[in-house]
């Protein structure tokens, strides 16, 4: 029996993915979590094989917390299953030890053949983000060249979102927040955000 912990602030969500889990023979949800903070109660005294994570959880965000995990517990199995287009935050997220990057509108059938796979040690990798790889591996294009923090920056700016809620999201202070505006937009070779966002459209970053 394969044991699921999952980890979303949408409670609907949780509620439907722990019943198409729990209707599997060898699948059991054993607990869900709404915050980072309940998650990272949980995954010290909850015995789980696979973690579902949504990287945007109201109190963290999620690539800080499979860094904490993996400090923890270094063999954990993570799937995350996120908002987040797979080609922006995949690869990051392999790279920061999960096992699988999915996005919600994926259908139930893959959900549950990546937490099988991350139960067997083994890595799920969808074309967009295979795609994302072999380009990683020949372009210098700039949002490859994003620190993790960065491209949250960036990818909550080109959302619209406002100096005040990236803070609030990230945890960190505004002057924090336009300093890596700042470098993202060094980074990019750009003044503007509407420039930023130009970008994002034009290499379809934003889903």
């Amino acid at each position: 029996m394969i044991r699921v912990l999952l980890a979303d602030d949408h409670a609907v969500l949780r509620e439907g993915l722990a019943r198409i889990l729990d209707a599997e023979v060898d699948l059991s949800v054993v607990g869900e979590c709404g915050t980072a903070r309940a998650l990272r109660a949980r995954w010290e005294r909850t015995d789980w094989d696979v973690l579902v994570l949504d990287l945007a959880l109201p109190d963290g965000r999620g690539l800080d917390l499979l860094d904490e995990l993996r400090a923890v517990r270094a063999t954990a199995a993570v799937v995350v299953l996120s908002m987040y287009p797979e080609h922006l935050f995949g690869p990051t997220a392999l790279h920061h030890g999960a096992s699988a990057y999915l996005t919600k509108g994926r259908p139930s059938v893959e959900v549950l053949r990546a937490i099988r796979r991350a139960a067997a040690g083994r890595r799920t990798i969808t074309e967009e983000i295979a795609d994302q790889l072999v380009m990683l591996g020949t372009s210098d294009a700039p949002h490859t060249r994003l620190s993790k923090r960065e491209l949250e920056v960036f990818e909550m700016v080109v959302r619209g979102y406002r100096t005040t809620e990236i803070g609030e999201r990230l945890g960190v202070s505004l002057p924090t927040v336009s300093t890596h505006l700042r470098h993202v937009k060094e980074k990019f070779g750009v003044e503007t955000v509407r420039e930023l966002v130009d970008y994002a459209i034009a290499h379809d970053l934003l889903g």
